[in-house]
């Protein structure tokens, strides 16, 4: 599930931001799309935990059905992913620390939205100039 997260900060919403520049130039506008897009981030970021959260208590039953069982190379097999589960989730915590200090890196999406929007508003200047 963090690829989900990794291709969301890296999907391109330039083509969005100038759509919308098409239809309304106002920076409010732009202001509150672009919060749309963090909080959207923020739900993803929530969803996801919670995925991780559900699938580690998973693994830990079914390592302490393998260990009764002893079935050690299935529980070491369970642990293994146990800790890849708990990296993510670290690496989520991490994730969404920076999306809070507006680090450059968790904010692609949002930079991508703001160029096309500003690219919008050129086209309406320039489409407005050249039909006086």
């Amino acid at each position: 599930p963090i690829d989900i997260i990794f291709n969301f900060i890296h999907k391109n919403f330039e083509e969005d931001g100038y759509q919308d520049a098409l239809v309304n130039t106002d920076l409010k506008y732009r202001e509150t799309k672009e919060e749309i897009i963090r909080n959207d981030l923020k739900m993803l970021f929530r969803r996801i935990v919670l995925r991780y959260k559900k699938d580690i208590r998973m693994l830990d039953v079914q390592m302490e059905n393998a260990q009764k069982a002893y079935a050690l190379s299935s529980a070491s097999m369970l642990q293994a992913q146990r800790e890849t589960f708990e990296e993510h989730l670290s690496e989520i915590e991490g994730m969404e620390k920076m999306l809070e200090e507006n680090d450059p890196k968790m904010t692609t999406m949002i930079e991508s939205y703001r160029r096309g929007f500003f690219k919008g508003i050129a086209a309406q200047a320039e489409k407005f100039i050249n039909n006086i």
